[in-house]
């Protein structure tokens, strides 16, 4: 069960630790595997157009709810939970509106697959302006 930590100021070629962090929530659910948890520091995290994939027993927690997950220029969920026993925890999603076409909604922030939602948590997590939160 690793530890690791995220933050604005760090970079992806460092080891993922307080002392070192990395800058992209990528990095660290590429490297997670289940029973790891990565703290995230505060401070706004902007995500594209790919979403994130939270593994299977992987955990993402907001040091002191500060971390904010900006969806401004996704048009893909935010954070797409592809196993179950997983725990996001403490976060703002923000800013994720309808693309702007007459067919298409704006993507939720967290989307939950199939049999992922056993015994998933999704605790303390707010969202502002967005149009789904959590689709299950």
């Amino acid at each position: 069960m690793a530890q690791y930590r995220v933050s604005t100021t760090g970079n992806d070629s460092n080891p993922g630790t307080v002392a070192l962090p990395w800058k992209t929530l990528q990095k660290a659910v590429n490297t997670m595997i289940a029973g790891d948890t990565t703290s995230v520091n505060a401070g706004v995290y902007p995500r594209g157009n790919t979403a994130i994939n939270l593994k299977a027993g992987c955990t993402l927690l907001s040091i002191s709810n500060g971390a904010i997950i900006d969806g401004a220029n996704a048009s893909v969920s935010l954070i797409n939970v592809i196993g179950s026993n997983t725990v996001i925890q403490g976060f703002t999603f923000q800013y994720i509106t309808d693309p702007g076409t007459d067919n298409d909604i704006a993507p939720p922030a967290i989307k939950i697959d199939g049999s992922a939602i056993a015994n998933t948590k999704i605790v303390w997590n707010k969202f502002k302006k967005v149009g789904i939160g959590i689709l299950a």
